[in-house]
């Protein structure tokens, strides 16, 4: 069991670290949740389900890549994707 997965109406929301943040803001990068959509806990794509604090890449609704996770670390965020 981990803190950075939740289950909720069917859904499944991850925790996804690493998010760009301009340099200037002094933290090293931001971490959200997201909605998965396809793909696993560890690797995939998923919908942005919060607004950023800091990080000027994304934006609310947004559909991101992630990858890199495990079972004992967070996935990172890979890039956005662009919806054709």
């Amino acid at each position: 069991m981990n803190n950075w997965r939740i289950e909720q109406d069917g859904k499944v929301y991850l925790k996804v670290i690493e998010f760009p943040v301009p340099e200037e803001s002094g933290v090293g990068g931001e971490s959200m949740w997201v909605r998965k959509v396809s793909g696993t806990d560890d690797k995939g794509t998923g919908v942005l389900d919060n607004n950023p604090a800091f990080c000027t890449a994304v934006s609310y609704g947004d559909t991101i890549q992630y990858a890199g996770g495990t079972k004992t670390t967070k996935p990172k965020y890979i890039g956005k994707v662009e919806v054709v």
